[in-house]
């Protein structure tokens, strides 16, 4: 508190409110920060690594275009190349969506192989901290179960696949930027 004058003798008393900081972070739910996260992605990294011979071994990068639609969806058209652990290098082009499911606080993925209308649902996830999430349930894929992690880093998100099955022992660590 403090007293002031107004310039004509008379006094009155001011109070003034405590300065509070809040980050973004705070001001919003971590489904929202991821949501702001997912739609400024441009480029993508990623490592697979298996103990099996016949597992995934090697590494890409590449960019990805973002299309966010109006109806709380955003399309990642990714392309770029993979290098083989054996130093093959491969083209790679994959089309993902994005869904916020805003009643559940959780995030949809699906691949688009297929297209728009017959999307392969990959997992939702939800979160289990500030900045981490974690698919509700694996996607199942004959055998193989796909169980997926994801961390927002800003300005990365860190997305981990573990790919599990009888002949499948793989783990794919992405970045996106």
């Amino acid at each position: 508190m403090r007293v002031e004058n107004n310039g004509m003798n008379t006094f009155r008393e001011v109070r003034r409110a405590p300065f509070v900081s809040i980050s973004v972070a705070q001001q919003t739910e971590p489904i929202d920060c991821l949501w702001m996260a997912l739609s400024a992605v441009q480029r993508l990294s990623f490592r697979a690594r298996s103990p099996l011979a016949s597992g995934w071994n090697g590494s890409g990068d590449g960019t990805v275009g973002v299309t966010a639609l109006n109806d709380g969806r955003v399309v990642y058209s990714e392309s770029g190349q993979w290098l083989t652990a054996a130093g093959v290098k491969l083209n790679f082009t994959n089309v993902y969506r994005w869904t916020l499911l805003r009643e559940s606080q959780r995030i949809r993925l699906e691949h688009l192989r297929f297209g728009g209308e017959r999307p392969i649902h990959l997992f939702e996830i939800e979160p289990t901290g500030a900045n981490d999430f974690k698919s509700v349930e694996p996607h199942v894929c004959s055998e193989d179960l796909y169980a997926a992690t994801l961390r927002v880093d800003a300005p990365r998100l860190l997305l981990n696949w573990r790919v599990t099955g009888p002949n499948t022992d793989n783990t794919i660590e992405y970045v996106y930027g």
